[in-house]
């Protein structure tokens, strides 16, 4: 929402959610689980809800992959 908004850009997105990584990693979390879902701005997925277990150092790499290579973006309605 806040790149839609133009509070963050997307580069600017992307450091906060390295950021946030990098504080839950300082905490000792080195694994997290990311899902996907249905939103207006992502196609449609065949594994909506599927938890994917990812090493946090991970997660922004991750998420750009995917994006890169499923069509999903963050967007608008995205949490």
């Amino acid at each position: 929402m806040e790149m839609h908004t133009n509070i963050l850009s997307k580069e600017q997105f992307r450091q906060e959610l390295a950021d946030a990584m990098s504080f839950l990693a300082q905490r000792g979390i080195s694994d997290v689980a990311v899902s996907f879902g249905f939103t207006p701005d992502a196609p449609q997925l065949d594994d909506v809800g599927v938890g994917y277990t990812v090493p946090i150092a991970n997660v922004p790499s991750f998420i750009a992959d995917r994006e890169r290579t499923r069509g999903f973006r963050l967007g608008l309605y995205d949490c």
